[in-house]
């Protein structure tokens, strides 16, 4: 924006670009990680599955109720206002909240 407002370049202009350059970058890393995925699995032997021990492989519920809850407050946080009658400021404040929990429980 700071670019619009000195007019360097446009602002939307500035987006297209942006955007380009970033779906650009992505493509090239993820055939950057196809290429290594195979060599890191196969014949280094690095998949976790054949690093760790069989005891030490386990679902953890602490992930799963992290999963749940930020997903559950990503919904509230886009519904809310319709569904109830609270203010928006609260709204988006316990949606915050519990988010930043959920993620530290993930």
């Amino acid at each position: 924006m700071a670019v619009d407002a000195l007019g360097i370049v446009p602002y939307g202009i500035l987006t297209k670009i942006i955007t380009f350059n970033d779906t650009l970058a992505s493509c090239i890393g993820i055939l950057l990680f196809i290429s290594v995925y195979g060599i890191t699995k196969q014949q280094l032997n690095l998949f976790w599955v054949d690093v760790m021990e069989e005891r030490d492989i386990s679902t953890p519920l602490a992930g799963t109720i992290g999963a749940w809850v930020v997903t559950l407050a990503s919904v509230f946080g886009l519904l809310g206002g319709m569904i109830t009658d609270f203010p928006a400021a609260i709204i988006g404040w316990a949606c915050a909240i519990a988010i930043v929990i959920g993620s530290l429980l993930l």
